[in-house]
């Protein structure tokens, strides 16, 4: 800054700024008088910041015209413009998602290829092999306080756009085998379908019937009836087959009362020659009757809703089915509340003694809403090494649960285990956990919820609490002395006995029930299945190393934060991924997405 213009420290008057201070007239005259060198440097300067930017801005702009000039001309010499097409299809292709159909959104192939250049979105429409799978997600009104009139407008316009854009798709995809799902997400099956959507879409989809080749329907029971009507000579390529018949309790402008007459024992889609996986679910009749050829299929999937006492596969249905799928590798049951009658009472037949053999079944789950200890006595699975298990049965005072006898069939091979223990005694449980020797995947979720009025009252079950995690890490001489989940908390660890300890090879664990387990006792619980690297501590001997870790403490409970250090510590150390939680899930908030009622298997 130049001397004398500009300087507060050289100023007469500096004694006086920064203050409250009035200035006299005589005082007023002379800064007048001292203000008029330091104004007119003022305007030169101001004069020559605007020159300046005019110069900058006119640098940015040769700069941005010499940045499009040279990455225009660099474009030209790409390597991927030199691709023949071919190249560059098999690459689109591979791009495709692999663990669902291709969804219509912006955020994925081959929808995404379509957004980069006006070569590549040409060279994606002559693609064929890009539009072969199509989830179809059925716009709908959010329910309850969710749902405004302006919404009910939007969707049934957007549905109107996604039934024309399906027609365009599955058009592109011209002669290849076409992977098709339909549905809405479980969490707004009680929202307004827009009138005629199904129907139409249905229409659509039925005129590829020869191209089909996986299909998954999730629609109103009477709009299935044209698939139903179909002969098998319509699906000669169809392997896989998942019918979804939404009920009115779930739908609301759903007809109240579904057709009584049969459409699937004389249908023709049953009938299709390669089916070689089915996914049935509410669909009213007896799956048995069906023209099926069970014994060629490998994966089998039968809902009947556990929570809906007009829809549900018997007992003695189900053991019929399987006894002809001797093929089988995965399989999901939902046998549900129904009342069955007495001379209708599950397996009461000539061969109910006979066991069935499911000798390559690897992958299991079942959602039992009515006592399937009988069945469970029925099976032999030798290859199981991956179960799903839950239940709604209150176990009586002298019973067990069902899950002992499947495991007891399961020759000790099982490796993955989900279950929901709320409905399984403590001891129950603990003998299970004993028939899985070389369990390396335990899951612990409530994925039912709390008892509510849909069950029978009954005793507190099994807690997943101090007692229960150190049985991974101490053995104990009794399976019983914590049978109740309150024993021995501090049991002796017995390193020179890592076999009495629950599934010494457990690697993976997930809790996100109602734990109960404090932190400190995961914190040891981590520590002695992976050693404590901040105190040099070794591993237990002849434990597997835990691999991952996923907790989930209930939202009431707050963070303890003289562990929680240690804890985080703990679960950073190299080959273990841990997350650990407070927060319960959010809540649910219907809002539209191409990705809404994908299929899970």
């Amino acid at each position: 800054m130049e001397a004398g213009l500009g300087s507060l420290e050289s100023s007469p008057f500096a004694s006086r700024i920064y203050s409250n201070y009035a200035a006299t007239n005589s005082e007023s005259l002379e800064i007048q008088s001292l203000l008029k060198g330091p104004t007119s440097r003022l305007e030169e300067l101001s004069i020559r910041l605007q020159e300046l930017d005019e110069q900058c801005a006119q640098i940015r702009n040769d700069h941005t015209s010499l940045l499009l000039y040279i990455s225009k001309h660099r474009a030209l010499t790409s390597l991927v413009r030199k691709l023949p097409i071919e190249i560059l299809q098999e690459i689109f292709i591979a791009c495709l998602p692999t663990a669902h159909n291709a969804v219509m959104s912006k955020q994925e192939p081959p929808i995404l290829l379509t957004q980069v250049c006006s070569s590549w979105r040409n060279i994606a429409h002559k693609t064929p092999q890009l539009w072969k799978s199509l989830h179809i997600a059925v716009p709908c009104t959010p329910p309850g306080i969710y749902a405004h009139e302006h919404e009910n407008t939007h969707h049934e316009q957007l549905s109107h756009r996604r039934s024309e854009a399906a027609l365009e798709w599955i058009t592109r995809s011209a002669a290849c085998p076409l992977d098709i799902s339909l549905g809405i997400p479980l969490g707004q099956w009680g929202s307004s379908i827009p009138d005629g959507l199904y129907d139409r879409l249905i229409e659509y989809l039925i005129r590829f019937s020869d191209r089909w080749r996986e299909i998954s329907l999730s629609a109103p029971y009477q709009a299935l009836i044209p698939v139903a009507a179909l002969p098998a000579s319509s699906f000669p390529l169809l392997e896989s087959l998942s019918l979804n018949g939404i009920q009115s309790h779930f739908a609301t402008d759903i007809p109240a009362h579904p057709i009584h007459r049969p459409i699937w024992i004389t249908s023709g889609v049953m009938k299709a020659p390669k089916l070689r996986e089915i996914c049935l679910t509410q669909l009213y009749e007896d799956a048995a009757q069906f023209p099926v050829n069970w014994s060629q299929l490998t994966n089998l999937s039968l809902d009947a809703n556990s929570w809906n006492t007009s829809i549900s596969f018997s007992v003695a249905t189900v053991y019929k089915i399987l006894s002809s799928c001797w093929k089988l590798i995965s399989c999901r049951l939902e046998i549900g509340t129904a009342v069955v009658p007495d001379d209708e009472e599950p397996i009461i037949c000539e061969t109910r003694t006979a066991l069935v053999s499911l000798p390559f079944l690897t992958k299991l789950s079942i959602r039992e809403g009515t006592n399937l200890s009988t069945l469970f006595t029925l099976l032999h699975l030798p290859s199981l090494i991956s179960l799903e298990f839950r239940t709604v049965i209150w176990p009586g005072p002298n019973s067990s649960t069902g899950l002992l006898s499947l495991l007891m069939r399961s020759s000790g091979m099982i490796q993955h285990l989900t279950i929901d223990p709320q409905f399984i005694k403590q001891q129950d449980f603990i003998k299970c956990l004993r028939l899985c020797p070389l369990l390396k995947s335990l899951t612990i979720t409530h994925a039912l919820g709390s008892p509510s009025a849909w069950t029978q009252p009954g005793p507190i079950t099994c807690a997943i609490d101090d007692a229960f995690l150190d049985m991974f890490t101490s053995s104990s001489s009794s399976d019983d002395d914590n049978s109740n989940g309150h024993g021995n908390n501090g049991a002796e660890i017995d390193l020179e006995d890592p076999e009495g300890c629950l599934c010494p090879n457990l690697e993976d664990f997930e809790s996100s029930s109602e734990t109960k387990f404090s932190e400190s006792t995961l914190l040891q619980f981590i520590r002695r299945k992976n050693g404590d690297h901040s105190s040099g501590e070794p591993p237990i001997p002849g434990l597997a190393k835990l691999k991952t870790v996923f907790i989930i403490f209930p939202g009431h409970r707050r963070p303890l934060n003289d562990i929680i250090p240690e804890l985080q510590l703990a679960s950073k150390q190299p080959g273990l991924a841990a997350t650990i939680l407070y927060h319960p899930p959010p809540p649910f908030i219907a809002r539209f997405s191409p990705f809404d009622g994908l299929p899970v298997y």
